[in-house]
């Protein structure tokens, strides 16, 4: 059931009308990773799955250098009906390829760079407080 606000005031995409649907993923590398090396455990992956379409050919690019990883970008065709199948096996799969190859998934972080160390005495701390 859908509120008829909805339907007239947006568009509806119908996804079950197509014979075939993409899967996206956006796989973060770290900074140290090789590029390469993990684009071709990628594509061994997907080719791995007998779910995924050769035609049109499965797509692996950089897409971002982000704050904490390169973001490889990766879309693969299949039957509308394998969309979710594949899409969850995959997720675990690339996971599972990246610990095997040794390839990391960074956490996001921030590094903390100090450039000006903080001078006694410490406004409303005397010298014995503090340990000196």
């Amino acid at each position: 059931i859908i509120p008829n606000s909805s339907v007239w005031g947006s568009s509806v995409v119908n996804y079950s009308h197509h014979a075939t649907r993409r899967v996206d993923f956006t796989l973060g590398i770290g900074y140290d990773d090789d590029i390469e090396k993990a684009m071709q455990v990628i594509k061994k992956t997907v080719d791995a799955d007998e779910r995924t379409h050769k035609e049109p050919e499965p797509q692996i690019v950089v897409g971002n250098l982000g704050e904490s990883s390169v973001d490889i970008i990766v879309r693969v065709w299949t039957d509308a009906a394998n969309y979710w199948p594949l899409k969850f096996h995959l997720t675990r799969a690339f996971k599972q390829a990246f610990d095997d190859n040794g390839i990391t998934i960074p956490y996001p972080q921030r590094d903390l760079h100090v450039f000006h160390k903080a001078e006694f005495p410490i406004p409303g701390m005397n010298q014995e407080k503090a340990g000196g």
